[in-house]
């Protein structure tokens, strides 16, 4: 598992490996993709941060990958300047376990 993934560009996919996504710049409205929760299994957790401080000028989307959704959403966004949130899988589909 790698502790910390910078995210610079305007479209990132989360791969098995991460686990801390922290978005560096919001100059491009990022996108991070989760990856599908039958490929990752059951307990997979990540958390996606908005280290630059600028999410509520420019939204970070978060978006599920597949027909899986996101608490029931296909995408969630954080809007909140120095927002966090985690989501976890239970293998079909993702939740937030924090906002």
């Amino acid at each position: 598992t790698e502790f910390s993934t910078l995210v610079l560009g305007s479209v990132y996919t989360v791969t098995r490996k991460d686990y801390l996504i922290g978005v560096t710049s919001l100059s491009l409205a990022p996108s991070i993709g989760l990856p599908r929760p039958v490929d990752v299994g059951p307990g997979k957790t990540y958390i996606v941060k908005d280290e630059a401080g600028g999410a509520t000028t420019t939204a970070i989307t978060i978006r599920s990958t597949g027909e899986a959704t996101i608490d029931g959403a296909a995408s969630v966004t954080i809007a909140a300047n120095y927002g966090v949130k985690m989501f976890y899988t239970d293998g079909n589909k993702w939740y937030v376990g924090s906002n």
